[in-house]
């Protein structure tokens, strides 16, 4: 992206963009601030950011972010399916897209929940998991599916059945998670 305009970024993910000079993920102009909050700046080439003096970056994972603001992190996003970023069905913003991020990320709970809209890109309510204070980084929920390997089949389980403990009840309606 390319900032002449003092844009806010609330919960987006740059991924993979490839820029001809710097700036994969966004190029400041000298003298436009820019406001980031939420958001995951992951594999960007040559660099996520070019000219961040005037960038004011919170609550965001930043692949070998250096340059300070409010709760930022660099951490491996760890996207649900990177290699496939639209997901199964090719579309963007549904259930299967790849760039959801998996329940043992460091991006869960890691948000600041004020300025990010109620609903994720899927038309989802934002919903603050339990054992934390905050909503998670990034446009799209935790992913639904969880990988367990048991006896070498792969079994998929809904993200509330790993936080539940011994004696839980569960009930988990019946379909396609």
């Amino acid at each position: 992206m390319y900032n002449i305009s003092n844009p806010e970024l609330i919960n987006c993910t740059f991924y993979k963009n490839i820029a001809s000079v710097s700036g994969g993920g966004i190029r400041n102009s000298s003298s436009v601030p820019t406001s980031i909050t939420n958001c995951i700046f992951w594999n960007d080439l040559p660099n996520e950011m070019y000219n961040v003096t005037l960038t004011n970056v919170s609550y965001s994972d930043i692949q070998n972010w250096t340059s300070g603001g409010t709760s930022n992190i660099n951490s491996d996003p760890c996207f649900a399916d990177a290699a496939n970023p639209s997901g199964l069905d090719g579309v963007f913003g549904t259930w299967d897209d790849g760039l959801r991020i998996m329940a043992y990320s460091k991006c869960v709970d890691k948000a600041n929940g004020n300025p990010a809209l109620s609903t994720d890109m899927t038309g989802r309510a934002r919903v603050d998991v339990p054992y934390a204070d905050n909503i998670n980084v990034g446009p799209l929920p935790i992913s639904v599916l969880m990988n367990l390997r048991q006896s070498g089949s792969l079994m998929m389980m809904h993200p509330l059945a790993v936080m539940a403990s011994h004696g839980d009840c569960l009930q988990i309606s019946p379909g396609c998670f």
